[in-house]
């Protein structure tokens, strides 16, 4: 009962804000909501086996939601309600979808605007235009990661929302194939096109061939937050960081990526990266290593990183050489206000590097393969040096801490308030 009294009067109240989390119980009230003031919808919920009774009196809400620009739906969401939307909510600008397997390329067709036929994609590659008559022109991000959509439907998006910025597909779906199903497969052809996208994200989870990635880059010259899959082999990695160099990233996530392909990249474009993942996969080249001189590099020619993340696959960082013999040319970061280390093992020097001097740190996650070097005094020389003053957050898995260690870890971090997880302490 609370939850449709707090239905009623937010929307009686005009709250921009609308959160639904207990659909049984808000289900008889929510066909006579008028929610024209809701900005921002958000609806978390686990369906019963009647989906079509019980799904009536939302669609009749989502008819009302005119102002709508914002969506977040978890294990609520289908074709249908996206079809409703497109044609309801002509301000919407993101679109969240997780845990929603009954949307699949149809729901994103409606948020495109258009229904394809067999031919449209054809007529795409040979210039023609798309009538649209409906459809979100505003959406700025889409991520439909958790849902059955593929590649056809994402296309569709990409090419009719002149606006989108970020498009999620799932991992099994790879975003060459949206690029292929719009330009076709013939390479001779791609310093052809002129078409340009505006996607400032791209995230892809599978190995993508060069001429594509040429391709991409070529159509979405504004890219700054980019993820890639690599081959672990130094001149085919080379070659696919090759096709970034134009364009000024500012986030970088590689995984299973040649060392020696990234610093040739980073010496010419690290000057611009604020964010750097380096992950090693569970099937990446028993050749791939990390080590301290990797690390040295890396701080050396990147100097505006904020925020590093370093998982290799139970490797640790190699200690091709002693931190003493780099002399007076040994550097630590200074700037990270984020650090992630998962799957690796690493000394108390390699983690000195990493934060002793990083002043301005706010989150810490720390899973790693050596839990006996997370103690007491290790904590305590990082406390006394400042370095986690202005620290917030704090994941730690399986520490040796005491309980003296847990107290002045509260006491001398003021501004923390996320520590966890507690299950493993």
């Amino acid at each position: 009962m609370l939850n449709r009294k707090y239905l009623y009067i937010c929307t009686e109240l005009h709250a921009e804000y609308l959160l639904i989390s207990d659909y049984e119980e808000t289900t008889p009230s929510l066909a006579e909501l008028d929610g024209k003031y809701i900005k921002k919808l958000k609806m978390i919920m686990a369906l019963g086996h009647d989906q079509t009774r019980e799904f009536q009196p939302l669609n009749k809400f989502l008819t009302t939601l005119v102002n709508l620009t914002s969506l977040r739906c978890s294990q609520v969401c289908n074709n249908d309600m996206l079809k409703i939307i497109s044609k309801t909510c002509p301000y919407l600008e993101e679109v969240y979808i997780e845990m929603c397997t009954d949307v699949d390329d149809e729901g994103l067709y409606h948020l495109s605007g258009y229904i394809p036929s067999q031919e449209t994609y054809s007529n795409i590659r040979d210039g023609a235009k798309v009538p649209v008559k409906s459809g979100c022109k505003r959406l700025k991000t889409v991520n439909c990661e958790y849902t059955c959509a593929g590649a056809r439907g994402a296309a569709m998006l990409l090419h009719l929302c002149p606006v989108l910025e970020e498009l999620l597909i799932p991992p099994d779906v790879n975003m060459g194939d949206v690029f292929t199903l719009l330009h076709g497969t013939n390479t001779d052809r791609y310093e052809e096109v002129t078409t340009r996208y505006a996607l400032r994200v791209l995230n892809n989870y599978m190995e993508l061939d060069e001429d594509i990635l040429a391709l991409i880059v070529r159509t979405c010259p504004g890219l700054k937050d980019i993820s890639l899959r690599c081959n672990g082999v130094e001149r085919k990695d080379r070659n696919l960081l090759a096709n970034l160099l134009g364009l000024k990233t500012e986030v970088l996530n590689v995984k299973n990526c040649s060392m020696s392909a990234l610093l040739w990249y980073l010496e010419q474009r690290g000057s611009d990266i604020k964010s750097l993942a380096i992950q090693h996969l569970s099937m990446a080249p028993m050749s791939l290593t990390f080590t301290r001189s990797h690390l040295q590099d890396i701080i050396k020619i990147c100097p505006k990183l904020e925020n590093f993340t370093l998982k290799l696959n139970n490797s640790p960082i190699q200690p091709d050489r002693p931190y003493s013999s780099f002399g007076s040319n040994l550097v630590y970061f200074t700037s990270l206000t984020h650090l992630t280390l998962e799957g690796l093992s690493i000394t108390h020097e390699d983690l000195s590097v990493l934060i002793s001097k990083c002043n301005t740190l706010l989150e810490l996650h720390i899973l790693i393969l050596n839990l006996e070097m997370l103690e007491d005094n290790v904590l305590y020389e990082f406390l006394s040096s400042g370095c986690l003053q202005s620290l917030q957050s704090l994941y730690l898995h399986r520490p040796l801490l005491t309980y003296e260690g847990l107290k002045r870890l509260i006491r001398d971090c003021p501004k923390l308030h996320t520590v966890g997880p507690l299950s493993s302490w």
